[in-house]
């Protein structure tokens, strides 16, 4: 599932209040549009289906570009300004392979 963006969902960009928008810029992580989720909040979504998928010996995922942001940020253990100004091609294929150990430090295990 994709990034959740409340009621900003559907919206065009013109119609969300500038205050917002500035919001969202200036905490691109960490802001909320309201009834919707954080970048930070999408992320640990992620991580918790891999943490729940972390037994299978491989998954194919066919997913939106926010979570492909995520998981190619972890696979290449990217900071977060790196992985959020990643693009996807529309129907594109990517091949990751996550490190075990990179997930359990993102669990504490």
């Amino acid at each position: 599932m994709e990034m959740n963006f409340g009621r900003w969902e559907m919206q065009p960009w013109d119609e969300i209040s500038r205050s917002d928008l500035d919001a969202w810029a200036q905490d691109p992580l960490g802001f909320c549009p309201p009834g919707g989720e954080s970048v930070q909040q999408l992320r640990q979504r992620v991580l918790a289906f891999l943490q729940d998928k972390r037994e299978a010996p491989a998954l194919l995922l066919v997913t939106h570009g926010g979570v492909m942001k995520v998981l190619v940020g972890l696979a290449h253990d990217e900071a977060p300004a790196v992985w959020q100004a990643r693009r996807f091609d529309y129907g594109g294929l990517i091949q990751l392979s996550l490190d075990q150990t990179l997930l359990d430090s993102e669990f504490g295990d």
